[in-house]
């Protein structure tokens, strides 16, 4: 029988009805459609995680504007992705508005709500407060929701099935979901999906916290068992179930939850904590506190971290722990042995000294990003502590933050670049912030974006790879000459996985947002790519930008660098018609707004377009799909085409199957099983051929699968066999014969 904490058994009633309606099965939470589809996901993905908007309106109304162009079927499915978005946190959005944000994203889709959904949408109820950084990054949780969706629903029903089943195995699948650990909606699931392992503990702030004060209580007994590929937030998991099962023989008459009293007296001070429903009076700040601002790192790159963690961090790691020293000089000496002593380390010894003995606990931290800009305030609510598991920035404080609207520091106001600085002697700054945050609702909150870009190379690029330096590079210098590529090559070769990674090499960063990706297929049209009307929901039409136009507009912004259009199955689609009158602005030599022409919806003479020159068109072409078209001449001449083929004998090919547990045996079987295939399928000329060779991306195993014998059993099987008697349709014997070679 499931934990139940008091109200919260109908909330986790909800979650496990989702979970097997949705998750397992493609239906849906109010009605008997079938809407969590993969097909569903991948219009969610274009629509939404692919078209990020910049601008300063609610989450709502950008919301509203990214789906306009999507199926009824997509506003319904965000619907209900909204609705298990909300299904645990309370106190940071009122159970009206929840109903009435799930219920009009519902509406968006033409058809009223149900009037008897199959499941409420009511939020009366609530299981824990994940705090501000959820409202702050509604979009990154959202995003993060999709992306387990998404890669879950692509595992086939039967893995589905047995991770649901296994939940230390489920959270080695979750924690390989990019962002997993920086994610406040993989706590919340992990809690909704298997409430008996793990505790209503949103943020991974709190399981530090109550992992330290109740650490003699894992005892030596606490490792029996624990799975050897844990993330470090993972291991506070495990430790914490340790926890409660001796907590829970300890107080057998106590059902333990760490948000209720006994136990929250010794996790947090006072026994108080904003979990749960009390009085928001706050007491106010004293006229000896001081005032501090503080940047979360360069850039403020680590600002959503301290957000969902409830504290400010610092970093210089290698000096370790700052209580250590004596005074300033001990510290500046030791800066100097550990990182030269070109500066002599005024400044950030001061910085490191101030973090520990200047900041006291009820002074403000104002947390900026360079000189101009304020995310927001606190109060520091504890003294100094050094995590060394944290790595580099390891010294922290906890901080209640109070406010996190972006706000444009005015020249006269700016504060020093340093890190960490004292501004008590900075009266304008401390007049013009007061005035800011102390003016309350009447200015509307702004959604803190911080920038997710991480810096990527050529070795990067490499290291994912399993083609030679010299055929990357190659790809390279045509992309950077041609503008446009297709890479075309059979089935498993990874033609994707190389397209992005192209142009995050030439970009120089992994950027999602400059380089998304669109699908072709037979229903593609002008309108979708280029520009076209769509409903308006009130009985008229709008002119909107397809996913082409979008993009071409954002480069244009920002000429100096480049932007990418990744189409996936490109010869999926009919390109003459898709393309319409760019056809010529394509070519490399057109670009720019001296070949500017008007489009097929341009309402006058100057309303004209053209594509800018940093940007580059990025297709993929499956050879072996008979029932697709040629791509016409036309448009041929205007791409550079690149074959890929399987990489079996890659020596980076064996490397990654070895890192990623496979056995020597097993790559060698491998290895030499689909050479052996490969080469019977090139033969038949005839009828298959180089073009219907099987790639290597069918055995790169992941999503919490053990690459062992029953893994290579389930590819033959279920993966390529089916492709092999396709490829063979009249002649079952000559399928059989080969799959036969393969072990199965």
């Amino acid at each position: 029988m499931s934990k139940s904490f008091p109200d919260h058994g109908p909330l986790l009633a909800a979650a496990n009805y989702w979970v097997e309606r949705c998750l397992v099965n493609d239906g849906s939470v109010f009605t008997e459609e079938s809407l969590w589809t993969l097909e569903t996901l991948e219009e969610f993905k274009l629509r939404f995680i692919e078209n990020f908007l910049e601008d300063k309106r609610s989450f709502m109304k950008k919301l509203e504007e990214q789906l306009s162009e999507g199926t009824p079927a997509l506003s319904k499915f965000t619907s209900e992705l909204m609705w298990a978005l909300y299904l645990f946190p309370g106190k940071l959005i009122s159970p009206g508005k929840k109903a009435e944000q799930v219920k009009s994203i519902w509406g968006w889709s033409g058809e009223p709500f149900p009037a008897d959904p199959t499941q409420p949408a009511s939020f009366e109820e609530w299981i824990g407060h994940p705090g501000t950084a959820f409202n702050t990054h509604r979009w990154r949780e959202v995003s993060y929701l999709w992306r387990v969706t998404y890669f879950f629903k692509r595992l086939d029903k039967k893995m589905r099935i047995k991770l649901l089943g296994v939940p230390w195995e489920f959270v080695e699948w979750l924690d390989r979901i990019e962002d997993s650990s920086q994610r406040l909606m993989r706590n919340i699931l992990l809690h909704l999906i298997f409430p008996d392992e793990f505790d209503r503990i949103a943020t991974n702030g709190h399981k530090r916290k109550i992992r330290a004060a109740f650490a003699d209580k894992i005892g030596t007994s606490g490792t029996e068992g624990r799975p050897a590929g844990l993330s470090t937030v993972a291991g506070y998991d495990w430790d914490l179930a340790q926890i409660r099962k001796t907590l829970e023989k300890e107080n057998p008459s106590l059902e333990v939850d760490f948000y209720e009293k006994p136990f929250l007296g010794a996790w947090e001070e006072g026994g108080k904590h904003d979990d749960k429903e009390e009085d928001d009076d706050e007491s106010p700040i004293s006229p000896s506190a001081k005032r501090w601002v503080i940047s979360p790192g360069a850039q403020a790159r680590h600002w959503a971290q301290c957000l969902e963690e409830e504290n400010i961090t610092i970093g210089w790691e290698d000096v370790g722990d700052l209580s250590q020293y004596e005074n300033r000089e001990a510290l500046q000496a030791a800066m100097v042995e550990c990182y030269g002593d070109q500066s002599r380390h005024s400044n950030s010894s001061l910085t490191l000294w101030d973090f520990r003995h200047g900041i006291q606990i009820g002074d403000v931290i104002y947390a900026k990003q360079g000189m101009s800009k304020v995310l927001g305030w606190g109060v520091v609510r504890s003294a100094y502590r050094f995590e060394p598991e944290r790595g580099e920035h390891g010294n922290v404080l906890d901080v209640d933050w109070k406010d996190t609207r972006e706000v444009t520091l005015p020249e006269q106001c700016r504060v020093p670049l340093k890190t960490l600085t004292n501004v008590g002697g900075h009266p304008r700054f401390i007049e013009f912030v007061d005035s800011f945050y102390g003016s309350g609702a009447a200015i509307a909150p702004v959604p803190v974006v911080v920038d997710p870009v991480q810096p990527y190379s050529r070795e990067m690029a490499l290291e994912d790879l399993f083609m030679e330096e010299t055929d990357f590079d190659r790809i390279l210098a045509l992309l950077k000459r041609k503008k446009n590529i297709i890479l075309e090559g059979p089935p498993g070769v990874g033609k994707t996985f190389v397209a992005r990674r192209l142009a995050y090499a030439l970009m120089k960063e992994k950027d999602e947002e400059r380089a998304p990706m669109v699908q072709f297929h037979q229903s593609y049209a002008y309108e979708d790519f280029i520009q076209g009307y769509r409903p308006d929901g009130k009985g008229g039409f709008n002119l909107k930008s397809g996913t082409f136009h979008y993009l071409c507009k954002q480069a244009r912004k920002d000429e100096k660098r480049d932007y990418f259009l990744v189409i996936d199955e490109i010869n999926r689609g009919n390109l003459s018609k898709i393309f319409g009158e760019l056809m010529m602005l394509m070519e490399a030599d057109k670009r720019g707004p001296d070949f500017s022409l008007q489009l097929t919806y341009s309402e006058t003479s100057d309303d004209t377009f053209y594509i800018p020159e940093n940007l580059h068109l990025i297709g993929t072409m499956n050879t072996a799909d008979r029932s697709l078209s040629l791509v016409d001449y036309a448009l041929r001449r205007r791409f550079a085409f690149i074959t890929l083929k399987p990489e079996f004998e890659s020596p980076r090919f064996r490397e990654q199957l070895k890192k990623r547990g496979v056995s020597d045996p097993l790559i060698t079987t491998i290895q030499a099983r689909m050479k052996q295939l490969n080469e019977s399928i090139a033969a038949d000329s005839r009828n298959l051929g180089n073009g219907h060779r099987i790639g290597h991306s069918f055995f790169c195993p992941g999503n919490g699968v053990t690459a062992d014998d029953a893994w290579y059993q389930e590819i033959i099987e279920y993966e390529i066999g089916p492709l092999l008697r396709e490829y063979w349709m009249d002649s079952d014997t000559r399928a059989d014969e080969e799959l036969k070679k393969l072990g199965l």
